[in-house]
């Protein structure tokens, strides 16, 4: 009997143990504050002539009142037009002054908002979640007025100090006016103000200076070769700086998305990245949150040279190209003889249910290297059309049905020839 007892006297024990766990581990629900991230905003305003830029779009679109604004979207406003951003009801971005913003989304989890144009008041009483901590700004409104005469912008953010959190106001561009319960002090380019919890008196202090790329020089190809084994970027130090942001930025916005690196070095490898032109640039962060301006930009063009063979064939004045799927679209590319790629582009067209002209509408003329090579990227199709063009050329329609392509006229259009699907 006792054995009986004891053995479901440990058996409850373990049932208790396990529900605990469970409990602990999936039925639990701790508090957690609002992220910035995941945060979708309401638009309240009186007007319908707001507009957004998507963060997944490239024109802007009407937007009113009641419609959802996400991280990463930016919006701008007429003159004479009330608009907010609402977080909760507690909270809420006030834009005046016919004003335009962008709530960004960077990759290391922060939430950021540039102030581009006009005005912008904060009114904050709630946690508002960055991936270093929290914002509770406890001085009620801020007004932050940039200055009409340049094309100012500014980024919020926090840092973390003993007793607390404060508010950052950091400024890249013009001059700011910070207005708070303590007073109004101005926030020059370059410097940066840090409110205490208290709401108290903002301390104004500099930026951290920029780096600067050292290397791969401006305009240096990063040829398929290289690119297996990676190549290094470097950057000169900035003093106090205790993590860096790389970013690349590809130029023609046709074929990659940028993509960013976090060190606390002053250098990297870069493996594994997409082929195509970029800007490459870089800012320090120092121990109090605040992030230097960007370097200057430094162009390289990171290419696959998958059509590079075709130099064999391509002795005589005339089209070597080819085409081929690349994961969900295709790269096309080769040799024009004959053309001097100083005063000729390259336009393309794919074909579907039509010949779309590539690899964007409002962007196809595609340059040609000087040694007469060209790579880029198209959308899917079973046929490519080429043609060469006078430099700048650009009187195309976006799509043409078969047997409707453009003749060549040899005076902009100098030569035409059509690719079939995985000519390589």
């Amino acid at each position: 009997m006792k054995r009986l007892v004891s053995f479901f006297s440990i058996l409850i024990l373990l049932i208790a143990v396990g529900f605990g766990i469970y409990w602990y581990f999936y039925l639990r629900k701790p508090k957690e504050p609002v992220s910035l991230i995941n945060l979708k905003t309401t638009l309240v305003c009186n007007s319908d002539q707001v507009e957004v830029l998507r963060s997944n779009k490239e024109d802007w679109e009407p937007v009113r009142n009641g419609d959802d604004i996400y991280w990463g979207d930016r919006i701008r406003i007429p003159a004479g037009t009330e608009a907010a951003l609402v977080i909760n009801p507690k909270s809420k971005i006030e834009l005046i002054d016919e004003c335009e913003v962008w709530l960004e989304q960077t990759n290391d989890g922060k939430g950021a908002l540039y102030l581009i144009k006009g005005d912008v008041r904060y009114t904050l009483d709630a946690d508002l979640a960055f991936s270093t901590g929290k914002i509770k700004y406890s001085g009620g409104e801020v007004l932050l007025q940039s200055n009409k005469a340049a094309a100012p912008y500014i980024e919020t953010g926090i840092t973390q100090k003993s007793g607390g959190e404060s508010t950052l106001f950091s400024s890249y561009a013009g001059d700011h006016t910070l207005k708070n319960a303590s007073g109004d002090y101005v926030i020059e380019s370059g410097k940066a103000a840090i409110i205490p919890p208290s709401g108290e008196a903002p301390q104004i202090v500099d930026l951290p200076d920029p780096p600067q790329i050292r290397t791969p020089k401006n305009g240096e190809k990063i040829q398929k070769a290289i690119l297996k084994k990676g190549f290094d970027v470097i950057w000169t130090p900035t003093y106090g700086a205790v993590k860096y942001r790389l970013e690349f930025l590809p130029t023609n916005q046709r074929t990659a998305v940028g993509i960013s690196y976090y060190t606390n070095n002053t250098g990297m490898r870069i493996r594994n990245i997409e082929p195509n032109p970029y800007l490459a640039r870089v800012y320090a962060e120092d121990i109090r949150g605040l992030k230097s301006k960007w370097s200057d930009g430094v162009e390289i063009d990171i290419n696959n040279n998958y059509f590079r063979h075709l130099e064999k064939q391509a002795t005589s004045q005339g089209i070597y190209v080819g085409f081929m799927p690349y994961r969900d679209v295709m790269i096309a590319g080769g040799f024009i003889r004959g053309y001097s790629p100083a005063e000729h582009d390259v336009v393309l067209f794919s074909r579907t249910d039509y010949w779309w002209i590539q690899p964007l509408i409002d962007d196809f003329n595609t340059p040609i290297d000087p040694d007469g090579y060209f790579e880029i990227y198209t959308n899917l199709g079973d046929a490519l059309a080429v043609y060469v063009v006078k430099k700048g050329f650009n009187n195309f329609m976006d799509r043409y049905p078969e047997g409707k392509l453009p003749p060549v006229d040899g005076v902009n259009i100098k030569a035409f020839k059509i690719i079939p699907r995985n000519t390589f």
